[in-house]
């Protein structure tokens, strides 16, 4: 079989661990393997948005050590070689101008929602939904060459070489997106790895990606059917809820309550009030994930909010909303999270995200659970709560919240009390995300963030550690290092300088 596995991040986990695991697999099988990834071709990528010399010099070297402990060696090659002047003609001459988040959404190239990808890898970089234009243009500019490029590569290897598959990760942002649409266009199978139920599994996903919400949802109900059999079914799937409520890691992230106080409620909780518990979502992995994603009722989360807060007349006086922001957006600093803060008011009490006051006190003592898509609106099912979701989520498909189709519809489940689902949908949905994925043969993680290739940690080497920690304490010799490498990769590209100048551009 002639396999692809496209990768080009050395750096940032487990994408190069993951990768490294696909092409051993892949050898160990017999089949031919080319891996197509970047050697500093790319103007701009989720891993170095400025293309800075330091880091790409590190993701070069992080793959080049992590081929050489293949069995045989598979050296990445780099997307470059399969362009035309065509092809580079057509990402000089692209029109990057944009004034609207909307304007970029519209963005398409056949097939490749360009635009699109482009929104879901900056959301996930600034945690952010909207793109400010006036300040990041231009990075747009050079990140929507650089995706068309990759796009129009893969579809020129696809077109002379023979492949039966093509492994990418992830899927969802504009890079991997590009190889994906590539695929797509050229009818060549494609299959995704992303994360599975622990650091130390995979998932893949045939045709598809973890945002397909329909298929999701045909692979949770596959598997709770394929596990009629085992007696442990429902147990394991009670574990998954009870492990994220004292704390624990669940599909490979880390606990975002660890630091909470445990049952601590908010000082001005009323328990003879009807309590609403609203906990929002980081929208950043969902931004621009694809249609299904879209919310046709809010345009975001704070939207959603606001309107709450205006029509709040329309609201029992006896309902209190408590808004629990995800912890996650600590790191945040824009006006969703600012905006979200600034709604609290005396019916409406709004938890910042580094608020002790405990996620699951507040799931346990709430009468009624609105969620946005969060997991915590198939965990109240789970532990016997009104659920109600307001927008897109995972489990959708199982049926196991109250869904509202308008705003009217919310206020209307706000003002009546609400009876609890069936708990069944909740235990699908539990046992899929505890049993999601295969373990590594090759690859082990002690954590997100650290791991080994056939018990080697895969790195870019002491020296190169050494030496870039020596130029950055030059500045100037930095900007030298920079500007060489940003001017070489334009010309090697015939790509035009962009004419945009962005205002924060960093200097690693």
């Amino acid at each position: 079989m002639n396999v692809v596995v496209f990768s080009p991040f050395g750096i940032g986990f487990p994408h190069l661990e993951m990768a490294l695991e696909a092409v051993q697999e892949h050898l160990d099988a017999g089949d031919r393997v080319v891996w197509i990834g970047c050697t500093t071709e790319m103007l701009s990528c989720e891993w170095n948005p400025d293309h800075l010399a330091s880091r790409c010099d590190k993701c070069v070297k992080r793959t080049r050590h992590g081929e050489t402990l293949l069995a045989p060696r598979v050296s990445m090659q780099s997307f470059y070689p399969y362009l035309t002047d065509d092809n580079k003609r057509e990402a000089q001459g692209l029109d990057t101008r944009v004034r609207t988040t909307e304007d970029l959404v519209r963005m398409r190239v056949d097939n490749f929602d360009i635009g699109e990808a482009a929104l879901s890898s900056y959301a996930t970089m600034a945690m952010r939904p909207e793109l400010d234009v006036a300040l990041h243009g231009e990075w747009l500019d050079r990140f929507l060459r650089s995706t068309l490029l990759v796009y129009r590569a893969m579809q020129n290897y696809l077109e002379r070489h023979p492949t039966d598959l093509v492994h990418i990760s992830n899927g969802r942002t504009g890079t991997t997106r590009a190889a994906l649409r590539a695929c797509e266009s050229r009818g060549v199978r494609y299959v995704v790895r992303d994360s599975g139920c622990d650091p130390n599994h995979y998932a893949e996903y045939d045709n598809a990606t973890a945002h397909d919400l329909d298929y999701g949802t045909r692979e949770m109900l596959r598997i709770w059917q394929e596990a009629g059999g085992n007696p442990e079914r429902d147990k394991v799937a009670c574990r998954f809820y009870e492990a994220r409520a004292r704390g624990g890691m669940a599909m490979s992230k880390p606990s975002y309550v660890a630091d909470q106080e445990i049952n601590r409620l908010p000082d001005c909780w009323n328990a003879a009030k009807r309590n609403v518990v609203i906990f929002t979502s980081s929208e950043d992995e969902r931004t621009a994930a694809g249609p299904q994603w879209r919310n046709p009722v809010y345009a975001n989360q704070l939207a959603a909010v606001r309107q709450l807060k205006e029509t709040l007349g329309a609201v029992n006086e006896n309902v209190h909303i408590t808004v629990r922001m995800h912890p996650r957006l600590r790191e945040a600093d824009n006006e969703h999270v600012h905006g979200l803060v600034a709604l609290d008011c005396p019916r409406l009490t709004v938890l910042t995200p580094d608020s002790p006051v405990h996620s699951y006190a507040l799931l346990g003592h709430a009468d009624t659970v609105v969620t946005y898509g969060s997991t915590m609106g198939i965990e109240a099912v789970y532990w016997g709560k009104p659920s109600v979701t307001a927008g897109p989520a995972r489990y959708q498909g199982l049926e196991a919240t109250h869904r509202i189709h308008s705003h009217a519809e919310l206020l209307q489940r706000l003002n009546q009390p609400l009876e609890a689902k069936p708990r069944e949908p909740a235990l699908i949905y539990g046992y899929y995300c505890a049993t999601l994925g295969k373990p590594y043969r090759y690859a082990k993680f002690r954590t997100v963030h650290f791991g080994t290739f056939r018990g080697q940690e895969v790195d870019w080497g002491r020296f190169t550690h050494y030496a870039w920690a020596l130029v950055h304490r030059v500045p100037p010799l930095n900007r030298v290092f920079n500007r060489r490498l940003q001017r070489r990769t334009l010309e090697l590209l015939a790509t035009a300088p962009p004419q945009r100048r962005q205002a924060n551009t960093a200097e690693e």
